[in-house]
């Protein structure tokens, strides 16, 4: 067999490789946000895209010939986390600049890039972050803080620099998420002067921060995020009704309901896992376009399950035009009849007015068994509930790689 031959049987496998560790991490980035998914269905993904990654260390030459290649022709995120995971690996500089390079061009190919950043072993990764945050690069600014995001770290005085500095928005509004991830309440007065900016991500990070760290002076501010249709609208959600009172936290669910935003009114029921919402939730399951998302609520508060094979069928009188929700889209239809008898015969003791987490009280030990075992949604939320408490320093990354999540 000629060398030829051989380089050419060689690359196949290289690409096929590539093909799979590109796919593979697709298929992450939306698993992380779905709510049948655990750590373990997380780790043995994960665990096959090392497998891939790995082929193509031993072979660093062909695969990254191969793989800038298809970055160059198709511009994927998954080719470009592949891509940059190789730079890094080699810790190549010319090779790390072009994979930078080339994933700043889009918003998806700078969340692979900072997605392989949170990939790689430390020891590839912090030389880099300390160069990085003092650069005059702001890209490179950039990745530092929304690495030092994805696996928490303090970039210290950089961070307080940072919320100073207004000359890129995009830099500003990744220091207002980071001040609130890291638990950073000596910067509360740096957040507050962003509360009313322009530029609504930077407004909306600024607030999302200032209500985890427990501010309660600006809600009327951050309650627009919650009511109005938009990009941070199921973050703001998410946040809002497990922080605020629970008198509040109805007044603005009824907000949502009166102006027909049933889907995110019935997310936000579960948000604030109030058990007086179980009736209205059993209601909502007679209508086919709600009935897996107000079963995942009512779950979600009683701990009561009781799903079906099939779907419940459509009544072609209604309208069936509503969105899906990302994360929700993949969730079992609901047997609301079942679930109303389990709810009158086996009503678990909850107390009206309280926040519970699957027929549970709220409380620590509970958040921190969910945080480390239980689906992805109950894990974003567990991670919420035990930073607004107090009980982590910092809200943990319950989408991060298994092998450092926690």
């Amino acid at each position: 067999m000629t060398l030829a031959l051989k380089a050419r049987q060689f690359s196949h496998v290289i690409e096929q490789h590539l093909e799979s560790a590109a796919f593979l991490w697709l298929l992450r980035a939306q698993a992380v946000n779905q709510s049948h998914h655990t750590p373990d269905t997380l780790a043995r993904l994960e665990s096959r895209i090392d497998k891939h990654l790995k082929g193509l260390y031993l072979a660093p030459a062909i695969a990254w010939e191969c793989t800038l290649e298809a970055a160059r022709d198709f511009q994927e995120p998954g080719e470009l986390f592949v891509l940059t995971s190789l730079a890094l690996h080699a810790d190549c500089p010319q090779k790390i600049a072009l994979a930078l390079a080339m994933s700043a061009e889009s918003d998806e190919g700078r969340k692979a890039a900072v997605s392989a950043l949170g990939w790689q072993d430390s020891a590839r990764v912090y030389p880099h972050l300390r160069a990085w945050v003092t650069s005059t690069d702001p890209y490179l600014r950039y990745l530092a803080l929304s690495t030092s995001s994805i696996r928490r770290l303090d970039p210290k005085t950089y961070l307080n620099q940072a919320l100073q500095d207004s000359a890129d928005l995009t830099l500003l509004a990744r220091a207002l998420r980071l001040a609130g991830e890291l638990g950073r309440c000596d910067v509360r007065a740096l957040l507050a002067h962003c509360f009313d900016h322009d530029d609504q991500t930077v407004a909306f990070w600024a607030h999302w921060s200032a209500a985890l760290l427990g501010e309660a002076h600006h809600w009327e501010g951050f309650s627009r995020f919650v009511t109005e249709p938009g990009p941070f609208q199921e973050r703001a959600i998410a946040l809002a009704f497990r922080a605020l009172p629970i008198d509040r936290a109805w007044a603005l669910i009824n907000e949502l309901i009166n102006s027909h935003q049933d889907q995110q009114a019935i997310i936000a029921l579960g948000a604030l896992g109030d058990p007086r919402a179980a009736g209205w939730l059993l209601t909502r399951m007679d209508e086919p376009q709600l009935n897996a998302i107000a079963g995942e609520s009512f779950t979600l508060i009683t701990g009561l399950r009781a799903n079906t094979e099939t779907s419940p069928a459509q009544d072609d009188d209604k309208d069936t035009d509503l969105a899906p929700i990302e994360g929700y889209d993949e969730l079992p239809p609901a047997d609301g009849e079942r679930l109303a008898a389990l709810w009158h015969s086996e009503r678990p003791a909850l107390v009206a007015g309280q926040r519970h987490i699957l027929g549970q009280p709220r409380e620590p030990t509970r958040l921190d068994h969910l945080l480390n075992h239980g689906h992805q949604k109950q894990r974003l939320g567990a991670a919420l509930d035990l930073a607004l408490i107090g009980a982590t320093p910092l809200l943990v990354n319950a989408k991060a790689r298994q092998a450092v999540a926690l």
